[in-house]
């Protein structure tokens, strides 16, 4: 039998940042990209009433600002910020194609 624990630990969270981490703890890292995800499609659907490339381009350009704080608190992989930097570009670029 496996056994789980909730807190990552005895740890007393007093700031929001420690939040973070011990969110990202307890998620094996999956905590950021899982906001990240979930942001973007929120922000997304919101901004539907809107073209869909524009949309798109500002989802993307919103959660990369957004990532960028987290990658900040080295929570997020680099990888995550420039795929992010290339889907804002790709909507900037067709978006002034139209």
């Amino acid at each position: 039998m496996v056994n789980y624990s909730v807190i990552a630990g005895n740890e007393n969270i007093t700031t929001f940042e420690e939040m973070l981490e011990v969110a990202n703890e307890i998620t094996d890292g999956l905590f950021p990209i899982t906001i990240i995800i979930s942001l973007w499609i929120i922000i997304f659907l919101g901004l539907s009433a809107y073209r869909k490339i524009e949309a798109f381009t500002a989802a993307s350009f919103i959660t990369f600002i957004i990532a960028s704080v987290f990658w900040g608190m080295n929570m997020l992989n680099p990888t995550a910020i420039a795929i992010l930097v290339v889907m804002t570009v790709a909507g900037a670029y067709f978006q002034n194609k139209n």
